[in-house]
């Protein structure tokens, strides 16, 4: 058993109907014309070893009244490798498996039974294979997707961990309330002190943004509205990144710096084409991560931030340095942040954090005010092997939230930046001119360098 801290709670109350809390990748394998009919069934043996053993192999349980946390409870192997599956009707072409993607990433998983789903997919038209994976954002953070592909890759822990052969019991209500108030009671004066210290870091927050430099903006309204709808469009683009460092040291500016800078200036572009541009920068919920090596690869470990992308300034050098001045502030706003993100869970919390997430105004209020979200995800240096195959690319398939038109998401894998750009559809009517912009605003980039 182990209890859902309140960060991952509320992570679980933002998802809507129009807005899955999945976090997903498209993995795509180099195969050869041989290996193409072992394929599946060489995945479905490696993930037998390794998933079980994962921190997937368990289902949510929903705690007796919201009195105490909901918690996670193993599950058997069997049902752990029940979420795995080999579609009969496999997309082929590049847009088929686009539209797959797509209706897939919208079905919300059923936390009843595991927090993940894995396709195989090994139909696709040309060299590669691939698998199809999300995890409801409850269970982990994009970091920690990374280290779990780690984790299920041939040189990760998934093949020499215990896995579980029964389901684990679950306490009956009384049994769980009783344990529940105890914990309480013997935690009492530990919360309070907790409580405590997350009152003098918004006192220490409230003098930091004293200064008006360290306000945020608000994000403009753009022509075509903030209200999401159901509509979709996906597409994946892989940047250069030993040339993004390189043009990035000749700024004093991070991988990251760069991709919010090259992501904007394809935005700018997108929308000046269109004359949807608005005159006050667009604004992005990015996140900081809070993860350290103890914390495993489960849970939320990040901290919102959001940074101006300075999409009203023509100049992309000037332009990547307003964004650096605002990461900044906003990575020393989110310093200060930190210890606020670890609140302790008291009595009847879960039930009234499910009670406020459901009006509208604190959904949005909560969320913050942004356009898009931009996220960069560290990856490693050399690609993976899953059952002995390379990862040839490492896609994010993002979602797409309350307020926001866009989601790009970028992971590393070897020596290339991995994008994948989600919008709403009927508001990025034209997905394709969008990565063609973002794509000759990274070469301009590149080449300057």
């Amino acid at each position: 058993m182990e209890r859902l801290s309140v960060t991952d709670h509320v992570t679980g109350l933002f998802q809507t109907a129009r807005n899955p809390m999945n976090i997903a990748g498209l993995l795509l394998f180099e195969v050869t014309a041989n290996d193409r009919e072992t394929f599946a069934d060489r995945i479905l043996a490696h993930l037998a070893r390794s998933l079980p053993a994962s921190p997937l192999s368990r289902r949510l349980v929903k705690s007796p009244q919201g009195y105490d946390a909901n918690a996670w409870f193993r599950i058997s192997a069997a049902r752990c490798m029940a979420q795995v599956c080999r579609p009969e009707a496999q997309p082929r072409t590049d847009r088929d498996l686009r539209a797959l993607l797509i209706q897939r990433q919208m079905q919300p998983i059923d936390l009843a039974m595991a927090p993940f789903e894995i396709d195989i997919l090994d139909e696709l038209d040309g060299a590669c294979c691939a698998l199809f994976i999300k995890v409801h954002h409850s269970c982990m953070d994009g970091v920690g997707f990374q280290l779990l592909l780690e984790f299920l890759s041939d040189d990760g822990e998934g093949a020499s961990a215990a896995e579980v052969a029964e389901d684990e019991p679950v306490p009956g209500d009384a049994e769980w309330l009783t344990a529940a108030e105890a914990r309480f009671a013997a935690n009492a004066q530990q919360t309070t002190e907790r409580l405590a210290e997350i009152g003098a870091v918004q006192g220490r927050l409230e003098s930091f943004l004293a200064d008006p430099a360290h306000q945020r903006a608000i994000a403009p309204e753009m022509a075509f509205g903030s209200q999401i709808t159901r509509e979709r469009d996906y597409r994946t683009l892989a940047l250069p990144l030993d040339r993004i460092k390189a043009a990035g040291r000749t700024h004093g500016a991070t991988i990251n710096d760069m991709f919010l800078a090259i992501a904007a200036g394809g935005l700018r572009s997108y929308l000046l084409d269109r004359g949807q541009l608005p005159a006050a920068s667009l604004v992005s919920h990015s996140v900081r991560s809070t993860r350290r090596r103890e914390d495993g690869m489960t849970g939320n470990r990040v901290a919102s931030i959001y940074p101006v992308l300075a999409t009203d300034e023509p100049d992309r050098i000037v332009r990547l340095k307003r964004i650096m001045a605002a990461m900044k502030i906003e990575k020393a706003r989110s310093v200060l942040e930190e210890p606020m993100l670890d609140a302790p869970e008291t009595p009847f919390g879960t039930r009234d954090r499910e009670i406020a997430f459901a009006d509208p105004a604190v959904l949005e209020a909560a969320l913050g005010s942004a356009n898009v979200v931009l996220s960069n995800v560290p990856g490693p240096s050399e690609p993976l092997r899953f059952a002995g195959f390379r990862l040839a690319c490492n896609y994010p398939v993002p979602i797409v939230g309350p307020g926001r038109f866009l989601n790009i998401t970028s992971r590393r894998n070897g020596n290339a930046l991995n994008l994948g750009i989600m919008v709403d559809a009927a508001k990025v009517t034209e997905i394709d001119a969008l990565a063609d912009a973002i794509q000759r605003e990274c070469d301009a980039f590149v080449t300057q360098a």
